[in-house]
Parts: structure tokens; C-alpha cells; sequence
């Protein structure tokens, strides 16, 4: 047999239901392991370098823009960059103020904590609960798709905290109590019911993930490219559905109507944009492209304000063209279902304006297809390697990005400060596109058929 027919034969490997948190067809155990290896490599070797270089650098040697720590909360004065768990513990408490008659002024993705004030917890008891239903919901994922080929528990339990422990976006999203965490068990549950159960719920978890927030609606490509669109039609209508029921709940329980709060809800998400977008807050501890091209305009001396009012709209048409075409490159080209997820988890990463490091841990879901996937390919290995990546800190050069006078031009700690990262993430995240699209497109043209 020839090398292109070996190549075809092993595309038309059926993989119908690859497994996320079990599932038919999974790799072989010796495939796995070695997969799994290269992750934790990656993982180890990258938290490693940067411990030891925070220590060095930000705490034996002092160096300016470096912190001890590759955290928020650490790194730079805590009044101006917020304590830990800000995400929660701030709109927490604007919600229970709400309850004393204060207006609250939260959007709509944050209408969970409303509820979530509600319960006899307290502030640590809402912060405990939070992180215990997501580090649960990673635990039980690593566990049953990352780790469970291994035959040694002491090896397992290794490998587990490896991959929770030492990774940069568990530590970033618990450091910072965002809802990410919560939002990261719904689309895992998502991709277990679509994939594995194939159940007709995964539309309601799928749902839930895009009333809280709107880049989930990504993957609603998945049901297009599977034909499910009655699916894909019953997810968009639940989203509305719970989103608006959300608010009408609110203003049932508070003083003011439904109309009042979508305002609010409308008013509170232009605001975010005017400070993270206009005002450079959502540059730093990000991964956009957005803040990749902002970055880039202050590297080479052009006025950023200037360059964002110009930007922004363009920006957004690109991103539109660009996700539309990605969309149908996916439906008609892509045919491993892992490179699908890989493909539309980039897009839910780099392309809005804003997309903070925790989210960086949507890398976990086409880690865990990849690695149980019994379809071998060419870029296999380059794959963990550059989604690997992701789950490491990379702030190895700081910098500021000023408003007007560019890159790298001042040590002042109120104005937003940035490290490499923001250029390295985006980066990595171009690569995997362009190998993943490469070996698509490759085996397109053997006319291997879709899993």
C-alpha cells in the first residue's frame, strides 16, 4: 500500500463519537500515554521556567515590570489592579446592595450572582462553591479522558495535578473567582451530551453557555456542520429565552421594568467595552488579536487612541468575514471532530476585542478529543504542543501600552501594563489554526470521508 493510500485509510477511520468524557473508538492506551506525555512536558517544563523566573527576576533581582508572581492580584499594587476574586466578590456585592434598593447596574452575564446572593453563603461560601463546582468539573475531566489509560494510580494522580494544578489558566480563573470557571463546566457537559450521549440536551447546556456569554455561540457551527439545524435553531431561541427570562426575573424581585433592565444590562456592556477596549484595561492578561494589532501599533509609535477609534469598526467587520469563512471551512472541510473544536475554541479566543487568559482554559476540550482520538495524524504532536502552550504563562517582557505615547515608554504602574504574552498567546493560537487547516485541507484531497 502507498503512502497517500495508508494515509487515506486511516481518515476513513470511523470516530462518529469521540470521546470527551468516555466514548467508542478512543485512542490506544500505548497513544495515548504518549500524547499525554507530551502535554504534561510541555505543562511542567513551561510552569517551571516561569516560577523560576518570577522569583529571579521579580524577587531576587527586582527588574522593572516584573512582579513575583505571573498573577493579577500580585503583580503591581492591589488597589489599582484588584484584590483576588474580584470577578465575584465585586458584582457579589453589588448584588446584595440591590436588595437594599441600589440600582443594579450589572449586564446580563452577570445576573447569576444576583441569585447567587441569594443563598445563605456568604461572600467565602459563594467563593468556595464556584471554585468547588469547576475544580469538580476539571477534576472529573482530566480524569476520565486525560489520565484514565494509565494503569499506576500514583501516576494518575501525578499526572492530575500536573495539568490542574500547575496550569496557568486554573490558577488565573480561581485567582480572579470569574464566571469562566462556571461557564467552562457547562461547555464541557455540552460537548459530552453532543458528542458521547449525543443528546438532544446538549442544546440547553449550549444555550445557558451563550445567555451568559456571547462567544459560546461559536460552536453552534458544530450542529450546522452535522446538519443538525433544528438543534442549532432550538439553542438560539433557549438562549433568548433564558436570557430574557433572567431579566424579567430580576425586575419581578427589583424595583424597575423589563424594559429598565435591558437598558441597564445594554448601558453596563458599553461601558465594559469603552474601558477594556478604549481604555486598554482588557490589553493586558489577554490573548485577543485585538490586543495583538493595538500591541503592534504601539511597538511601532502610532497613537493608540487614535488608532483604536479608527480600528475598532473595521476590526470588527474583519473578525466577522473572518469567522464566517472559518465557519465554512469547518462544515465542509474539517472532518476530525477534534480539529473542529480546536478550530472553533481559537475563534471564541482570539477574535472578540477582549478575551482575558482564564479562558485560555477552553484548550482542555480539544485536548481531551485530541488525545483520545483513535485517527493518527502528521500534526499530532504539534498540536499538544502549541495547545500545551496555552496552559502556560508566557509573561516573560514587560511593557506598557500607554495611550498616546505607544510601546514600552514608561515604568508608571497606573497606566496598563502588558508582557509579551499578549503577543505570544495570539500567536500560538495562528499556528494551530494554520497546521490544523493544512492537515484538514490534506486530507481533503485524499477524499477520506468525514468521521
Amino acid at each position: 500500500m502507498s503512502r497517500g493510500d495508508s494515509s487515506r485509510g486511516e481518515r476513513a477511520v470511523s470516530h462518529a463519537a469521540p470521546a470527551l468524557l468516555t466514548g467508542a473508538e478512543s485512542a490506544s492506551p500505548d497513544l495515548k500515554n504518549r500524547r499525554l506525555y507530551a502535554l504534561a512536558v510541555v505543562v511542567l517544563a513551561g510552569m517551571t521556567a516561569s516560577v523560576i523566573f518570577h522569583y529571579l527576576a521579580g524577587g531576587v533581582f527586582r527588574w522593572n515590570h516584573v512582579s513575583v508572581s505571573f498573577l493579577l492580584s500580585i503583580n503591581g499594587p492591589l488597589d489599582q489592579l484588584g484584590g483576588t476574586f474580584m470577578d465575584l466578590t465585586g458584582p457579589l456585592k453589588d448584588a446584595r446592595a440591590s436588595l437594599n434598593g441600589v440600582p443594579w447596574l450589572s449586564p446580563t452575564p452577570l445576573f447569576h450572582v444576583f441569585y447567587l446572593s441569594l443563598l445563605p453563603l456568604g461572600t467565602t461560601g459563594a467563593v468556595l462553591l464556584q471554585s468547588a463546582i469547576f475544580l469538580a468539573g476539571l477534576a472529573l475531566l482530566v480524569w476520565s479522558t486525560f489520565v484514565d489509560a494509565l494503569t499506576s494510580r500514583p501516576q494518575r494522580i501525578t499526572y492530575l495535578l500536573i495539568l490542574c494544578v500547575l496550569s496557568y489558566p486554573v490558577l488565573f480563573v480561581l485567582e480572579r473567582g470569574n464566571i469562566e470557571m462556571v461557564l467552562f463546566v457547562v461547555m464541557a457537559g455540552f460537548l459530552y451530551l453532543y458528542y458521547v450521549k449525543q443528546s438532544v440536551w446538549c442544546v440547553a447546556l449550549l444555550a445557558i453557555a451563550i445567555s451568559l456569554k456571547m462567544y459560546p455561540a461559536v460552536f453552534l457551527v458544530l450542529m450546522l456542520a452535522d446538519r443538525r439545524y433544528k438543534w442549532a435553531l432550538s439553542t438560539v431561541v433557549c438562549a433568548a429565552v433564558i436570557t430574557l427570562g433572567s431579566i424579567a426575573l430580576l425586575a419581578a424581585v427589583l424595583p424597575g421594568s423589563l424594559l429598565d433592565y435591558i437598558h441597564i444590562s445594554t448601558s453596563a456592556l458599553r461601558q465594559i467595552n469603552y474601558v477594556y477596549v478604549s481604555g486598554f484595561w482588557g490589553l493586558p492578561y489577554g490573548h485577543s488579536l485585538w490586543g495583538l494589532v493595538v500591541s503592534l501599533a504601539g511597538l511601532f509609535g502610532i497613537d493608540q487612541t487614535a488608532f483604536v477609534g479608527r480600528a475598532s469598526f473595521p476590526y470588527t467587520i474583519t473578525v466577522l468575514v473572518v469567522f464566517a469563512a472559518l465557519a465554512v471551512f469547518v462544515i465542509h472541510f474539517v472532518r476530525l471532530q477534534w480539529q473542529r473544536v480546536a478550530l472553533l475554541t481559537i475563534a471564541a479566543l482570539a477574535l472578540p476585542t477582549v478575551s482575558a487568559d482564564y479562558r485560555l482554559l477552553y484548550a482542555y476540550l480539544p485536548l481531551a478529543m485530541l488525545l483520545n482520538s483513535s485517527v493518527r495524524t502528521r500534526v499530532d504532536t504539534v498540536c499538544i504542543v502549541l495547545l500545551g502552550c496555552l496552559l502556560v504563562p508566557t509573561d516573560y517582557v514587560y511593557g506598557v501600552v500607554l495611550r498616546n505615547t505607544g510601546w514600552l515608554r514608561s515604568t508608571d504602574w497606573q497606566l496598563t501594563h502588558a508582557s509579551v504574552s499578549v503577543v505570544v498567546y495570539p500567536l500560538v493560537m495562528c499556528a494551530l489554526l494554520a497546521v490544523i487547516s493544512w492537515d484538514a485541507l490534506s486530507g481533503h484531497r485524499m477524499g477520506g470521508r468525514l468521521d
